[in-house]
């Protein structure tokens, strides 16, 4: 598991260095800072897979703290739901 949040991390910090450069890049021939979070905004498929993955990562391997815990069956993610019963 911890293997995956460094892998996460590095994806994370790689994207934001690049992010960085582009603006820096787009700043030095005279774009403004607006234009440039419009750019952004239209690449915006990048925010979006980031946060299907994020969701897919809580969803399928949750971190062990109390927030991902059921109260019923005392386990975590979906594994807590699968033996839940309807009422």
């Amino acid at each position: 598991m911890k293997i995956l949040y460094l892998i996460l991390g590095i994806i994370i910090i790689s994207i934001s260095l690049f992010l960085i450069t582009i603006y820096l890049n787009l700043f030095t021939i005279g774009y403004t800072f607006i234009e440039f979070v419009y750019f952004i905004i239209r690449s915006g498929i990048i925010g979006l897979l980031l946060i299907f993955f994020a969701y897919i990562m809580n969803t399928y391997a949750p971190q062990k703290n109390f927030l991902y815990k059921d109260p019923i069956t005392k386990k975590y993610g979906v594994k807590g739901h699968i033996d839940a019963k309807d009422d």
